[in-house]
């Protein structure tokens, strides 16, 4: 307790330094070496580019990023009145700036009045100016473009230093309590935990304590694995208007008081706590934007003169949920595949895809005024209305025979089944084939997680467990449309795993033409490859272990139903246990913990990225902990083709079927399960054998999709495609 009482004003008379107990001398805003841009039009493939856009009540925000190398955060200090004010990194997502790039840009940053943490004493009333600075770590200063008067900026600051007086003193019986506090977190404060979840950082073990008690844990940053500063935080409201150290009020009364450190569901409870209702995050999709759409007229001629050009013999007309051209993904590497097949063997490929894309089917009503985005033959011909897009199906179709025409559903996200259905008509397609690249058909939640986070096993829409599930209110009319379309087109459903197809038929009531099962690709061996032998060494108790750190990745988009989360929690557990090095390959990083990442990405240019990237990267294991019952798994296929060893949840569906049948991994029913696998011996010895002896590798063999189906007889349903 403090030895006498002080008001906020006399807190205020002395530098402030929170929670370190040492003085901290005034920062003077050094001359800039330059002034950055914030028009990245100019030059959006390099260069550094920045701007502080906003101050409001709640902060300061704005982005700065290094465009040629996106991986790389910005710091970014902020000075009042030659005050170091906020001090963090640019490191959150800005779709805008992504969209002006081309690709993510985790550039933006915010700074919260109620987390100022001022490196010297705020300005005499006489002297304050309200003049902000913004420097990056090499002090280029970022272009202000933000309107702030100085006394509103100076109440928030007088506030919330006050306040952050009050709770932390600045007394010297603040350095006694401090020195205290400081004594309470060693005791169970893991340096080395510390050092290796954040080298942004940049100190060693003996700085660790030091830096998370003074600013370590304003920045979200746990003092071992198993206490969350942000769940803390988030969790206990008291504890984020007090604005304290967490960790300390957990040690000081949190945890006697039966408070949890550590969120007891993982990181499901975490998704619960952010789920929105359907309805808003439909909202969150809509583009601000308006849509101009060709006339009729010349949406009729482009694709004639695209029919003149190609000379085909054969219409397919396809839905999906996106521009395949644009967009990287499985689904939509497949139907650049299929584009290629059928364009190939004489048919003119016509593909439609929604202008508004959406987690949902696109509204009930007419589906005449829907804009859609078409392409032919992998060529933008641009956004039509639906009803022009029905009526020049209509003349097309009459350029072709009855045979050759075909219609070909792969997603139906952001469509509206009416419209399928009028297209039908208009079409009279020979065969209409629907895809079961997901479980859209059955449920809105096309991955069937009941409210994102487990897998709900299809129970009867009028069910208890749909009333309490995010898509249970929608579900309804969704089945109701999806019968309607089945009933008006007589789909054949194309299954790509035997699993999907097993599901699928025990959980749709649709009516259907037929199934057939195709996959997207085959592994194949030849048995004359062999990834190289790298040895192994023989550690205490007899047991063979790698002579490198054992490579562990995960692949891909980092998404909860991927598994992602449960990555991270490997990471979290396993950052001190040097057996273990963490890789992320994907189209973007999505973190600034130990694990070491490499840009990848698929595309029909380059089929085999994702399978050089693990042989160059000599990646040992991929943890593929997909949460929902996947209908193939194509990262799976090219683990087994580098000779990766995968780690898999039994729930994955058509991934834990593949594994298990071929021996490519291993399929595990708990994440406690792939935790102790790591922590246990088991996986030590497995890999050891395998970089002793080498494990085949293989091709991945790709069918031709629908093409295969529909095209002349004399070509093979199992016809292959070498990527």
């Amino acid at each position: 307790m403090r030895n006498s009482r002080q008001t906020p004003s006399q807190h205020r008379l002395s530098p402030l330094v929170p929670y370190t107990g040492v003085g901290a001398s005034l920062k003077l805003a050094p001359k800039p070496r330059a002034v950055l841009s914030s028009d990245l039009s100019m030059s959006p493939r390099s260069g550094r580019f920045g701007c502080l856009e906003k101050a409001d009540s709640e902060g300061l925000s704005g982005w700065a990023l290094e465009a040629g190398d996106l991986t790389f955060h910005q710091g970014v200090t902020i000075l009042l009145d030659g005050v170091e004010v906020f001090r963090g990194k640019a490191n959150v997502l800005r779709p805008d700036v992504s969209k002006l790039l081309d690709r993510h840009a985790y550039s933006g940053f915010k700074f919260k009045w109620a987390a100022i943490s001022p490196r010297g004493p705020i300005a005499t009333a006489s002297n304050r100016l309200g003049r902000l600075i913004a420097l990056t770590d090499d002090d280029e200063q970022l272009p202000i473009d933000c309107l702030m008067s100085s006394a509103d900026m100076y109440a928030k600051v007088d506030f919330y230093v006050d306040r952050l007086a009050l709770v932390l003193g600045v007394t010297e019986v603040t350095e006694f309590q401090t020195r205290d506090d400081r004594g309470l977190v060693a005791e169970e404060f893991d340096a080395a935990f510390y050092t290796r979840m954040y080298p942004a950082a940049g100190i060693d073990e003996r700085a660790a304590l030091d830096n998370f008690m003074a600013t370590g844990w304003r920045h979200g940053h746990d003092p071992n694995a198993s206490f969350s500063t942000s769940y803390y935080i988030r969790a206990n409201n008291d504890v984020h208007t007090a604005n304290v150290n967490p960790f300390v009020h957990f040690l000081r009364s949190g945890r006697a008081e039966g408070r949890q450190g550590y969120p007891p569901g993982g990181f499901r409870l975490d998704s619960l706590r952010e789920l929105r209702p359907l309805g808003e995050t439909v909202a969150l999709w809509q583009r601000k934007e308006g849509v101009r759409c060709l006339a009729q007229r010349t949406l009729q001629q482009r694709l004639e003169a695209r029919l003149a050009e190609s000379g085909a013999k054969v219409l397919v007309v396809s839905y999906s949920h996106d521009d395949y051209t644009r967009n990287v993904g499985g689904v939509q590497l497949c139907l650049s595949k299929e584009e290629r097949a059928f364009t190939a063997q004489g048919a003119l490929y016509l593909h439609l895809s929604p202008w508004q894309p959406l987690p949902v089917l696109a509204p009930p009503g007419n589906p005449a005024r829907l804009a859609m985005r078409v392409l032919c033959d992998g060529l933008e011909i641009g956004n039509a209305l639906g009803a022009d897009v029905v009526s020049a199906v209509t003349v097309l179709a009459r350029h072709f025979p009855s045979a050759g025409r075909h219609l070909v559903v792969h997603a139906l996200h952001g469509h509206s089944p009416e419209h399928v259905a009028q297209i039908h008509d208009a079409l009279q397609p020979a065969r209409s084939l629907f895809w079961l690249h997901d479980y859209f058909s059955i449920c809105t939640g096309y991955n069937l997680l009941r409210n994102q986070i487990q897998f709900c096993g299809g129970p009867p829409a009028s069910s208890s467990a749909c009333s309490v599930c995010v898509f249970g209110e929608s579900r309804g009319l969704h089945e109701q449309r999806m019968k309607t379309l089945f009933n008006a087109v007589p789909f054949v459903t194309i299954a790509p795993s035997q699993h999907t197809t097993d599901l699928w038929t025990k959980l749709s009531s649709l009516p259907t033409a037929g199934m057939s099962l195709l996959p997207h690709c085959l592994l194949e061996h030849d048995g004359s490859r062999m990834a190289a032998a790298t040895g192994g060494e023989v550690v205490e108790g007899g047991v063979q272990a790698p002579m490198l750190p054992i490579r562990v990745a995960f692949l891909g988009h980092p998404s909860l139903h991927k598994g992602w989360p449960v990555f991270l929690n490997l990471v979290r557990h396993l950052c001190n246990d040097t057996h273990f090095e963490f890789w992320h390959l994907g189209t973007a990083q999505e973190t600034s913990l130990p694990i070491q990442f490499q840009e990848v990405k698929v595309s029909p240019e380059q089929p085999l990225a994702m399978i050089a990237a693990l042989e160059d990267c000599a990646i040992d294991v991929a943890v593929q902990w997909s949460i929902w019952p996947e209908t193939f798994g194509i990262t799976a296929r090219e683990c087994a083709a580098a000779g990766v060893f995968v780690l898999t949840s039994s729930v994955s569906g058509a991934v834990a079927e593949f594994v298990r049948s071929t021996g490519a991994g291993l399929a595990l029913d708990q994440e406690q399960d792939l935790l102790d696998l790591f922590k246990g011996k088991g996986l030590l010895q497995c890999v050891a054998s395998r970089r002793s002896d080498g494990v085949p590798v293989g091709v991945l063999a790709w069918s031709r999709l629908s093409a295969d189906l529909l095209m002349s007889t004399d070509i093979s349903h199992t016809a292959q495609e070498r990527a």
